[in-house]
């Protein structure tokens, strides 16, 4: 577009595949052009170009233009800018998207212009560069006061990088955007702490990624880069970022800035804006007898913008699916108009005689973008419902005359596959087990259970298989006139996997013809005496056709091979013994001769002192009371029972009490062990006469007074013996120890004391005199103190 058309729009178009120059090209001085929503792609030069021609009539510069909101992609390959601009000043260049472009991204000079590019506002555009490209941004010639904000200028060239610029170029305003760390400086590499230097401390506020950061980084900041999606995704760093001094209104599709807490860096403002579009079904059934399938594309999420999409059908994905002839293949586009969510086409179904299984046709789908009437809207007659693509220029470069090629590839955003179903007599047929349930025994080792295929077996079919717990059936009754009707009760328990059986998944697969497979299940044969046992297997998802039996699911019943052993319940021991400060005594049942099921015993206890030495000891005041019952589980052989002791405080004999073993469950038996003995000792100690009073014979000579200390012995202990006449005197009937002390060593409990009775010639009456304890040390004084 060459002239001095001045405010010229050009706007909507498609531009592409220019071999020798570039895609839209304005020159000669012209001024107030809008250049606006095209989609411009694969030429062999610019992009778009505007230049000011100054060797011809005109002022030689291009003054107040709009570059906007156009795509712009695989440009280049000769050498042009995706935006060249010559002597373009007082411009606005803002959300445009350049990708994969192979020479530089934006240029700012003078070539053939007058003057330079200067005064130029370039904001919110996405550049993101080729492997083989030169800079995102080029500033030369001085090309100086232009504002560079809210832009991504990153670069897949690990050589160049962002910015390349003179220092007769300088920015006037440069912030907000996203770069990376590799710069151009008058022609020599540079940082972007050397960028900032050389340009008077421009980019404060922009976010830097290191240079071997920045393929990385891509897939961080949009959602799919490799596939040309440049949306931001979530959590993308450019996110509520921008400078909202220098912004467009709206984005490169048109939605207003901001729709979040801040304006966005790049062509697009994040948010809900981002459609989402998918088959409608993952897999689809057409038939041959009715020709035809039709398939549904759908979109979620902004369905308020215009929207184009392209299907393509592929044939012969692997071996045995649908080829060319089977089926009318389908490339082309489907056109959303705003507030549609829902779009359908069709593929035509070629009805042939041959006897086939269910072929497939994998099905394709890609996000073209926003039309803005790059597309037309008709449908322009065609039957499948699609808009061929030689209508508009094929983008994929599938059969393109000129051989320029696709400048990316195809890469599908979804998928689905499309099932041909012949009407000819192909049964692949039913499948299901050979029965409901089978019976095994644990000892057999393995379960073997049969599927069949029945109905048809043509063509390969498959079904998953795997292994489940067994569910109970549900007893159910119902009374009517005065009968009751019972289901059936199932006595069986469910059997666990890793105990029972081996858990068991997997795939069996019909080859053509193939009516029989069988699955094989490991049992594990243990010990234990139990009932019948029973676990499920289950048939799912055939697949090729076949269909599932009303035998999709089998139980298999689990009898034991194992003869009930309750065994003999015993105690350990036939007493134990505690002292009374102890918290607990445990005494212990064992289980003998066998414990492969559960079994109970039960507990008797009752007071067991001998009236003498011992007292009986009684639950509730010297110990806690005892469980009824104690419980084996199958294979636990003994159990030990913690009773709590009661510390009392009072000074008594040793206590005892006995536990039985009675009423065993299961038939369990009792052992002659059947009773234990459990003797509490006293941890009090006190000292008293052996008895209250002593008679004894002047002619005896000596009479033994007998001490004792009962409850607790351990340690030392005293006490003073006091003899005061009666009737007797003291030196003339009898003779006092000489030491008034009584001394218990550790362990000792009894101490006797020898008193000398006088055997004199007088006669007289019957004397006495008496005893009595006092001061002791180490325990108490007990109950007979005098005598």
């Amino acid at each position: 577009l060459t002239g001095w058309s001045e405010n010229i729009l050009v706007e909507n178009n498609q531009v592409s595949r220019s071999q020798v120059e570039h895609g839209i090209y304005i020159s000669n001085s012209a001024d107030g052009a809008i250049v606006r929503n095209n989609v411009v792609w694969g030429n062999h030069d610019s992009g778009i170009q505007l230049n000011a021609d100054g060797s011809l009539p005109g002022d030689g510069v291009h003054s107040n233009n709009v570059i906007e909101g156009n795509i712009i992609y695989g440009n280049g390959s000769g050498g042009g800018a995706a935006i060249n601009l010559d002597g373009v000043q007082d411009s606005l260049i803002r959300n445009n998207l350049l990708y994969d472009n192979h020479s530089t991204g934006i240029v700012l000079y003078v070539g053939f212009a007058a003057e330079p590019s200067t005064n130029n506002v370039v904001t919110n555009n996405t550049v993101v560069m080729a492997e083989d490209a030169r800079w995102a941004l080029l500033m030369w010639n001085g090309s100086s006061g232009n504002v560079i904000a809210n832009n991504i200028l990153l670069n897949r060239n690990p050589n160049r990088g962002s910015i390349d610029v003179e220092s007769s170029s300088l920015p006037a305003y440069s912030a907000n955007n996203i770069l990376q760390d590799k710069f151009s400086l008058n022609g020599y590499s540079g940082s972007f702490a050397d960028w900032q230097a050389f340009s008077g401390g421009q980019d404060v506020l922009s976010l830097v990624i290191p240079q071997t950061s920045v393929v990385t980084e891509l897939n961080n900041l949009f959602v799919d880069p490799s596939a040309g999606d440049f949306h931001l995704r979530a959590g993308s760093a450019a996110i509520d970022v921008g400078d909202p001094f220098h912004t467009a209104p709206t984005d490169i599709f048109g939605h207003a800035r901001p729709s979040g807490a801040g304006i966005d860096i790049g062509a697009f403002e994040a948010g809900q804006f981002s459609p989402t579009v998918r088959f409608e079904s993952a897999d689809w059934i057409g038939y041959e007898f009715i020709g035809m399938a039709e398939i549904a594309v759908t979109r979620s999420g902004d369905t308020e913008q215009p929207l184009a999409v392209q299907v393509r059908s592929i044939a012969g994905i692997t071996d045995g699916t649908a080829s060319a002839d089977d089926f009318q293949g389908v490339d082309g586009y489907l056109v959303f108009r705003p507030g549609e969510s829902r779009k359908t086409f069709r593929i035509f179904i070629h009805d042939d005689a041959a006897i086939e299984s269910r072929e497939a046709v994998r099905l394709d789908l890609r996000v073209v973008g926003d039309p803005t009437g790059l597309i037309p809207t008709d449908q322009v007659g065609d039957p499948t419902g699609l808009i061929p693509t030689d209508q508009v220029g094929d983008p994929t470069g599938v059969g393109d005359p000129v051989g320029v090629g696709d400048p990316i590839p195809w890469i599908p955003t979804d998928q689905a596959t499309l099932h041909l179903v012949s009407d000819d007599a192909w049964r692949p047929g039913t499948i299901e087990f050979d029965s409901r349930s089978i019976s095994v025994n644990e000892a057999d080792g393995v379960a073997t259970i049969t599927v069949r295929r029945t109905g048809g077996s043509n063509g390969e079919v498959s079904v998953d298989f795997a292994t489940d717990d067994w569910v109970k059936p549900r007893q159910a009754t119902w009374i009517k006139r005065h009968t009751d009707l019972l289901y059936p009760t199932d006595h069986d328990t469910p059997a666990t996997a890793g105990e029972d059986y081996t858990a068991q998944a997997g795939t069996l697969t019909f080859a053509d013809g193939e009516t029989e497979k069988t699955i094989t299940v490991g049992l594990i044969d243990d010990a234990w005496f139990e009932g019948g046992e029973a676990f499920a297997l289950k048939l799912t998802n055939a697949t090729g056709g076949a269909e599932l039996g009303s035998r999709s699911s089998l139980k298999v019943h689990i009898d034991s091979d194992d003869a009930k052993q309750a065994g003999e319940f015993v105690w350990s021991a036939a007493s134990y013994v505690v002292t009374e400060g102890t918290p607990t005594v445990n005494v212990t049942i064992e289980r003998l001769g066998g414990g492969n099921v559960e079994a109970a015993v039960h507990l008797y206890d009752t007071g067991a002192g001998n009236g003498w030495s011992t007292a009986s000891a009684w639950a509730g005041s010297d110990y806690a009371y005892l469980p009824w019952e104690v419980v084996f589980a199958a294979g636990e052989m003994s159990k030990t029972i913690s009773i709590p002791i009661v510390d009392d405080g009072s000074t008594e004999r040793d206590e005892v009490f006995s536990i039985q073993l009675y009423s065993p469950s299961n038939d369990a038996t009792i052992g002659a062990l059947a009773t234990t003995q459990v003797t509490i000792q006293d941890n009090d100690s006190a000292i008293e006469f052996a008895q209250s009073n002593y008679v004894v014979n002047e002619s005896t000579g000596v009479m033994q007074i007998k001490t004792r200390r009962i409850g607790s012995t351990a340690g030392t202990a005293t006490v003073d013996l006091n003899i005061s006449s009666g009737s007797a005197t003291a030196g003339q009937d009898f003779i006092k120890p000489p030491s008034p002390t009584v001394t218990f060593a550790d362990g000792e409990f009894e101490k006797l004391v020898d008193i000398a009775i006088v055997d004199d010639v007088f006669a007289e009456g019957d004397e006495s005199f008496y005893l009595s304890l006092s001061n002791a040390t180490g325990a108490k004084l007990g109950t007979y103190l005098w005598g």
